[in-house]
């Protein structure tokens, strides 16, 4: 039985060396990448990148749009609190002794999609599944009250915020609407929530998060340029 448990030990503490071995050497690589990128040819290529995922992986986010066309996107995040967090624990719960504790329920926090086409922006809402399920526009006489700050960094996402050039930003976007405002958190980069995207997005190969830097980034630059009050800095060199 001892020698069972110590063998069972062993094999996970190997797993686990494995595992950050790994994403030690791949980090190292992306660093490296990005200490020697050419920031003015990324910049050329980023409507490359956006037609491509648009194309590809986020085929469902252009099909959304129908005939209208994509200038730039990116992913959203809607504000998650600790209190939400406890807030949908104790929802759960009650569904679960409302079954007798025969079925688990668990909130999931699903991805949303920011597209800017034309002067509107799309917010796109989508379920467990992937498919879209809620479809805002933003007009321009909205976003012409909108407003963005840097929000700071938090957790695991400020030990990882730095890549070689590329520094990781968090933005809080507030989006005006008849009842109120609708706040989003964006990143610098292509990701839903650091808390449950980020170690993904460190086992990509350094040029798969390079693209996601360079679209995110384009997304960011392109709502400036469309709405100067909506201005941040981008760690990409875009040229109107």
């Amino acid at each position: 039985m001892y020698n069972t448990i110590l063998y069972v030990v062993v094999i996970m503490a190997v797993i686990y060396g494995a595992f950050f071995y790994i994403t030690y050497q791949r980090r190292r690589k992306l660093l490296n990448v990005m200490e020697h990128l050419d920031m003015d040819e990324e910049a050329r290529q980023a409507p490359s990148y956006k037609d491509r995922l648009l194309e590809t992986e986020y085929a469902f986010v252009k099909k959304q749009l129908g005939d209208q066309p994509a200038d730039a996107f990116t992913y959203a995040n809607t504000q998650y609190t600790g209190k939400d967090q406890a807030k949908d624990i104790a929802k759960d719960t009650l569904k679960g002794l409302a079954t007798l504790g025969t079925v688990k329920f668990r909130t999931v926090q699903t991805p949303k999609y920011l597209v800017l086409s034309g002067g509107a922006l799309h917010l796109m809402d989508t379920d467990t599944d992937g498919d879209i399920t809620k479809h805002i526009v933003f007009e321009p006489f909205r976003l012409q009250q909108a407003r963005i700050e840097e929000k700071p960094l938090s957790g695991m996402a400020r030990a990882q915020a730095k890549f070689g050039k590329f520094d990781l930003k968090l933005y809080k976007l507030y989006l005006p609407t008849e009842d109120g405002e609708v706040v989003m958190d964006i990143y610098n980069m292509l990701l839903f929530n650091f808390a449950s995207s980020g170690g993904n997005a460190l086992t990509m190969s350094p040029h798969k998060q390079v693209e996601n830097i360079v679209v995110a980034n384009h997304f960011l630059y392109v709502l400036g340029q469309k709405y100067p009050h909506l201005r941040v800095p981008t760690a990409i060199p875009f040229k109107a």
